[in-house]
């Protein structure tokens, strides 16, 4: 039985094809071979030809963590570590928060035997990193199994000449394109993401930022002069917490945009000052709020949530402080997620409390909440990292936010003008209601009294005569037992109508106003 079976397996058929086992054998050898030889999974190169403009660099990356950060060009170019690259792939989750050293590998082709590209340009899309190597290497001698190939080592500096507000590498003219361009990043934020621009696909996207954050900027910068205006002149504390958020909030978008660092600024005192000014923005922005929607007495649940939360945005620039940055920026992460539910949600219910003036503050952080949520997730590595996600999408909707803001005040105002002007009658009718009778409609001894004192005083400064006439009406109560109360009632309606038309103010010759009323009181 086992010669028949040995038989079997070394028999070919008349096609001359190999037998089924026979062919698994092979193969199995084949793909055992291809695993011993590959190690960990390798991405694909970069293809590059002469026409090329920009291509975002994400499933091509290699990517290698070094922990202690003790790593060189020479141990990571050659074995054993080069082996130890493993393929960023297409679904990986960014890596959020984590402060180490990473390694990035990857390698540029050229289609065919087309020309290269004169000029490209290395870009890395995020701002929050202590140091940033390139390791571009060129056509020398060295041997790779041994040194490492031959490398030019930059590393950044923002006098790079390029005046782009993200850290970027002109990549050298001599690149030894057969073997893996290294990018050494110590962060405490890393993200997998990488730019490879030409020098023409550089300078209109850097055109197009500059006009969009232009935008940006410049609508943030116009809500808070026009608010601040008005703040000087309605003296609304409202208003100034609403100008301090608008001014820190302008500030946060543009550090998380780099743009300071376009006006000279160190990206170390960037990285520095982002937390203080999220804390900032976050302060005033929940002051902000409960100033707004009344919740210390309209919802002191929600109050008391919002007083935690400015607590918490207090705590995260301590945590940087005291050098535990990691955990103050995933507070402030958690609190870019959560609050704005917290705050939408209690603009809801006020809104249903009759608060009409909610719905535009809830639709302002409704925008604001879903760049917020996206810029978070991000941060936390729940997503994947560009620069639309980073400050633009914040600054989109912290533009617009800052617009609805300002409706919603503009609405705030104008119902507490309505109201006034509801109370001013009121307390106007009320006042009428004091010092005239009810019965005539002509004033009342309070009137009379109150009035008397300032008119003497009126007639001795003007040197004028002042004439008091009182009519005195006899037997009336013989009328009343006679004729009852409702007789009654005309008789001084009718006496009223007519003792009240000759105090009517008239002009007089030389233009000005006769001062005469009359009073009516019932002794």
């Amino acid at each position: 039985m086992k010669q028949g079976q040995k038989e079997i397996f070394n028999e070919k058929d008349t096609a001359g094809c190999t037998t089924f086992p026979s062919f698994l054998k092979k193969t199995g050898a084949i793909l055992l071979l291809i695993l011993l030889l590959s190690g960990p999974g390798t991405a694909a190169a970069v293809e590059i030809g002469p026409d090329f403009q920009s291509l975002y660099i994400e499933s091509q990356l290699e990517i290698l963590q070094d922990p202690g950060g003790m790593l060189t060009y020479q141990d990571v170019s050659a074995p054993p570590f080069s082996q130890e690259f493993e393929a960023i792939q297409e679904l990986i989750r960014d890596w959020g928060m984590v402060p180490s050293t990473f390694w990035y590998r990857f390698q540029i082709e050229t289609s065919g035997s087309a020309a290269k590209p004169t000029r490209l340009i290395l870009v890395m899309p995020s701002s929050f990193f202590q140091e940033l190597d390139l390791f571009a290497p060129v056509k020398g001698t060295a041997d790779a199994h041994t040194s490492g190939p031959e490398a030019v080592v930059k590393h950044y500096s923002e006098d790079d000449g390029l005046r782009s507000r993200f850290p970027a590498f002109v990549l050298p003219a001599n690149l030894n394109y057969s073997e893996p361009i290294y990018l050494r990043v110590q962060s405490r934020v890393l993200t997998n993401s990488l730019w490879l621009k030409s020098q023409t696909a550089m300078d209109r996207f850097q055109r197009f930022e500059y006009l969009f954050f232009g935008l940006i900027h410049g609508v943030l910068t116009a809500m808070l002069l026009y608010n601040l205006v008005l703040a000087i002149f309605l003296r609304d504390k409202t208003y100034y917490i609403y100008c301090l958020y608008i001014a820190c909030i302008n500030g946060y978008v543009a550090i998380l945009g780099d743009w300071p660092v376009g006006l000279g600024l160190s990206r170390q005192l960037l990285i520095d000052w982002v937390l203080v000014f999220f804390a900032a923005t976050y302060f005033f922005g929940i002051v902000f709020t409960r100033m707004f929607l009344n919740t210390a007495g309209r919802l002191r649940c929600f109050d008391r949530l919002l007083l935690l939360f400015m607590g918490l945005a207090v705590l995260c620039p301590v945590m940087a402080l005291i050098g535990l940055f990691s955990i103050g920026d995933l507070i402030a992460s958690i609190l870019g997620l959560v609050s704005p539910v917290v705050i939408m949600a209690a603009a809801a219910i006020r809104w249903r409390q009759g608060y009409q003036t909610a719905r535009y503050y809830l639709a302002a952080w409704a925008f604001l909440y879903c760049t917020a949520i996206i810029f978070s997730a991000s941060s936390l590595g729940l997503i994947k990292y560009n620069w639309l996600i980073s400050s633009g999408s914040l600054g989109l909707g912290a533009a617009l936010e800052s617009i609805l803001l300002s409706l919603a005040l503009a609405d705030r105002i104008r119902d507490l003008q309505e109201e006034r002007q509801r109370l001013q009658k009121q307390e106007q009718r009320l006042r009428e209601l004091s010092i005239t009778d009810e019965l005539t409609g002509l004033f009342n001894k309070r009137w009379f009294t109150s009035k008397f004192a300032s008119e003497m005083d009126h007639a001795r400064r003007m040197n004028r005569p002042l004439s008091l006439i009182v009519l005195d009406v006899d037997d009336f109560k013989s009328f009343n037992d006679r004729y009852g109360h409702h007789r009654e009632t005309g008789c001084f309606l009718n006496w009223a109508k007519s003792s009240a038309g000759p105090f009517e103010a008239q002009t007089s010759p030389v233009g000005t106003a006769e001062r005469s009323s009359a009073s009516f009181y019932r002794g």
